[in-house]
């Protein structure tokens, strides 16, 4: 009997311990910078409300170009990743990074991502480790990434293995035509695109992917952990997929309309 108490003393231990320890070492972070997203589903793209994708599977492309950014007092600045995602289940997510990015910056990478999809509370870090997502990362030589001079579009393009370009819509005046709150682990609101290629070749899937035409969508974010700690994102409410926006992310769409923040201003990366 005390053997079995002494293996559920430190079975609790244990399951204190990882939280408490994550929630200690979590330090302040920041990113600004363009991203863009690409996917099988049509235009508007009902996941970002909360809804079911219109593609049986969801397989996004997202590619962040980090023009700014910290991990606590390690910078970030520069960093480029694309990630390929199982975005309706949650079941695997691909990253490439790009081989000559240090070890320290794309591990602080995956560890502000980790800290993005944390739910706030005590024991979620304990969760994670148990029924997270399958994570795989990759190096590649390089990730190519291109700006038209007006910005509106833009390509990138992993030799061999994806090629992405997408266009933005705009209005006469150059401001995003179709600026809509969204769920993003990035920012609370996104630009829809001409999605003019999408195609994908990695070693993930049985055979490559050609999403070419379906929808697209772009933004420039600035994103912090403190965003996170205090609720501000609408991703945060996204547990499940299918239920629209909950009363919380409606509240935080009131907000940013009369704070001004979905005035579809030109892009600024």
């Amino acid at each position: 009997m005390r053997g079995v108490l002494g293996a559920l003393v430190l079975l609790l231990a244990a399951a204190v311990a990882i939280p408490f320890s994550y929630w200690r070492r979590v330090p302040p972070w920041s990113l600004e910078g363009f991203s863009m997203t690409l996917c099988p589903c049509t235009t508007p793209c009902p996941c970002r409300s909360g809804r079911r994708p219109t593609h049986p599977a969801c397989e996004a492309a997202t590619f962040v170009h980090v023009v700014r950014g910290h991990y606590g007092a390690l910078v970030l600045d520069g960093l480029k990743f694309v990630d390929v995602a199982d975005m309706e289940r949650g079941a695997w997510i691909v990253v490439y990074g790009e081989s000559a990015t240090p070890d320290d910056v794309e591990d602080a990478m995956l560890r502000v991502a980790e800290n993005m999809l944390m739910p706030r509370t005590f024991f979620a870090p304990l969760l994670a480790k148990l029924l997270g997502p399958r994570l795989t990362v990759r190096r590649v030589q390089r990730i190519d990434y291109e700006v038209s001079e007006n910005r509106l579009r833009r390509w990138v393009s992993i030799p061999g293995i994806i090629e992405l370009d997408a266009r933005l819509r705009v209005d006469a005046e150059g401001r995003p035509q179709q600026l809509v709150p969204a769920l993003d682990m990035l920012t609370n609101e996104i630009a829809y695109a001409d999605n003019l290629t999408y195609r994908y070749s990695g070693p993930d899937l049985p055979q490559p992917l050609d999403y070419s035409g379906r929808q697209a969508n772009m933004k420039t974010f600035h994103v912090t952990k403190e965003d996170y700690d205090e609720g501000r994102m609408l991703a945060q409410e996204a547990r499940t997929m299918g239920a629209g926006w909950t009363p919380r992310q409606r509240a935080i769409i009131a907000a940013m309309r009369e704070a001004g923040e979905l005035r579809p201003d030109p892009f600024e990366y």
